[in-house]
């Protein structure tokens, strides 16, 4: 449907269009098209002549700021299969998570039989109940402790590789998705919208960004089950086994947290910058690229590779603090993991 009205200096056209992709789920109207991926909101509203309507005085910073998703807003992609498979990788990763509390018990009952049997072996011709044979029965207890090693092993592999691979399977899948409508959006954008934005700016982000969602859709979620249930198993049979130990250890758990939260913010924050800055350099590299038979006619070489090296050098200096921060982090939180170590034998 489209309306022509006179302004008194020429013909303007409001046009309300509806275009539809392969699959028809597409559309957009009077211009406007959004498309939410990874928080991030692609919106274009121009008249004819490529200016923005109703800008209210806002600047071009406030009109870029990106709200804040939630982290289900991730899964809006996900169909019945994609959860079906997420739900038995959950689970096989809490299981993966208890298998370590477990073999630290039949570790620790391992140490004992080796205790034993050097008491045993001392007192055998003082003690009237010593075992007759008790290098046999240290035989049959190794043998039997041998077993449990290699299927709670076995366990382990099985788990973990379930719990890995089918996270990995429901992100690809979702990330298909994901980037099947970031470029659909981009694609339904007016001319005026990719004077704001540069192409060589929206292909870095099509791929840079996506490797970010992917990241946090796959295996990190995985990983942040089993360390949870690993958590919670831990605590439960350290409260069985010895509750008095148990809450000494305790008074080390905040220093562990606060280092953990603190070097979580930090390296959110590098990510980003550093995300921003390989952005800036994809575009520039995009931009020169496409033109470089100009650039070299005008004997702009050396300019354009000093653009490209300050958006490099920018993305270097965060990784280089993202680095320390996260070597600084780690050390620590294994300082505040070994004193509490000492605390225990303390």
């Amino acid at each position: 449907m489209e309306k022509e009205k006179s302004n008194g200096v020429g013909p303007a056209t409001d046009v309300e269009f509806k275009p539809t992709s392969m699959n028809g789920k597409n559309g957009a109207v009077n211009g406007k098209v959004n498309a939410d991926v990874n928080g991030s909101v692609v919106e274009s509203k121009k008249n004819n002549n490529g200016e923005d309507d109703g800008d209210d005085g806002k600047t071009e910073e406030q009109e870029e700021e990106k709200p804040k998703v939630a982290l289900t807003r991730l899964f809006r992609y996900a169909t019945s299969l994609d959860g079906f498979l997420m739900l038995i990788g959950s689970l096989a990763a809490i299981v993966h998570g208890c298998a370590w509390p477990v073999l630290n018990i039949v570790f620790g009952e391992l140490i004992d039989s080796f205790t034993d049997f050097a008491k045993n072996d001392t007192n055998a011709t003082t003690s009237p109940t010593a075992s007759s044979n008790p290098t046999q029965d240290f035989d049959d207890q190794m043998q039997l402790y041998a077993v449990i090693f290699s299927l709670i092993g076995v366990a382990t592999v099985c788990f973990a590789y379930l719990q890995n691979s089918l996270w990995t399977l429901a992100c690809e899948r979702q990330i298909y998705k994901i980037r099947k409508a970031f470029f659909d959006a981009i694609l339904y954008q007016e001319i005026a919208w990719f004077d704001v934005h540069k192409s060589g700016e929206l292909t870095s982000r099509l791929a840079d960004d996506m490797e970010r969602v992917k990241e946090g859709l796959g295996d990190k979620i995985s990983i942040s089950l089993q360390y949870v249930a690993m958590f919670f198993a831990g605590f439960a049979i350290a409260f069985f086994k010895s509750w008095e130990l148990t809450l000494v250890l305790l008074s080390m758990t905040p220093l562990i947290a606060i280092a953990g939260g603190f070097m979580t913010y930090v390296l959110t924050s590098f990510s980003k910058k550093e995300q921003e800055s390989y952005a800036g350099a994809g575009s520039v590299a995009e931009e020169v690229l496409s033109c470089i038979r100009t650039v070299v006619a005008f004997g702009g070489e050396q300019k354009e590779v000093a653009r490209y090296e300050k958006e490099l050098h920018t993305a270097r200096d965060l990784g280089v603090k993202k680095g320390v921060t996260t070597g600084v982090g780690m050390g620590v939180t294994m300082l505040i993991l070994y004193g509490s170590y000492g605390l225990a034998f303390w």
